[in-house]
């Protein structure tokens, strides 16, 4: 369940000593509050996005709207409002997701670049993302000979490649069958029918419990914490 709403913080208070209170008639009770209001998820700031004054005499606890009051009086209080601004702290949300918009930016360029680099000079266990028409999947580098290199295919996909890295355990692979590509192969692969998506050198072992359908594609809409911690069974039974 997600918890949002907004929230109102108080940002100055002032007396006004030279105006007369048009209720009760005493001098230099008139006070004011301005507030601002943010937007927040989890109780975490977002963004403020309004403020709104509190006007009232202090002596007979009227509250004014500011068009109540005197033309002076109202000119004094909406330069104090103009002058009273949201604190920083306010915009840790919005600055919490620009940082993470701007990070997932600075690392996807740098995955391009590392993939092409790890493209033009592989080495064995370098791991490449691939998509298939039912989805993304794995395969490493097992052998390189000559002008050909030959990979371990993954037996399953992800519907999308934000959690393909999950597939990388080592019992996910079909260590029985070895595929051969010549480097021309893998050219049109990578350039110009984009089979080839990304590719990770030194990718750890995946520690991430997945739930494996009968059809061996990762059922990405379900949380890993939905399932039980022991890892499940992947047999060739299940074909």
């Amino acid at each position: 369940m997600i918890i949002y709403g907004t929230r109102d913080v108080t940002l100055q208070s002032t007396s006004f000593e030279d105006h007369f209170c048009t209720n009760c008639g005493q001098k230099g009770t008139i006070c004011c509050t301005v507030f601002s209001r943010h937007a927040h998820i989890f109780w975490i700031p977002l963004f403020p996005y309004s403020k709104r004054l509190v006007i009232w005499c202090n002596n007979c606890k009227k509250e004014f709207h500011i068009n109540e009051l005197s033309p002076q009086l109202r000119s004094e209080i909406v330069e104090f409002h103009r002058k009273c601004r949201a604190p920083l702290w306010q915009w840790v949300g919005l600055a919490l997701i620009a940082a993470s918009v701007l990070i997932g930016i600075t690392n996807g360029i740098t995955e391009n670049k590392n993939t092409k680099k790890y493209f033009d000079s592989p080495e064995i266990n370098d791991v490449y993302c691939v998509k298939y028409d039912d989805g993304y999947s794995l395969m490493f580098i097992d052998e390189i000979r000559d002008d050909s290199i030959f990979f371990i295919h993954n037996e399953y996909t992800y519907s999308t490649m934000t959690k393909v890295k999950n597939l990388h355990k080592l019992n996910y692979y079909d260590l029985d069958e070895v595929y051969g590509y010549s480097r021309e192969e893998l050219n049109e692969l990578y350039h110009e029918e984009k089979f080839i998506k990304k590719i990770w050198r030194s990718l750890p072992y995946s520690t991430a419990n997945v739930k494996i359908k009968e059809s061996k594609t990762i059922d990405n809409s379900i949380d890993d914490e939905d399932f039980e911690s022991e890892e499940e069974d992947v047999s060739e039974d299940s074909e």
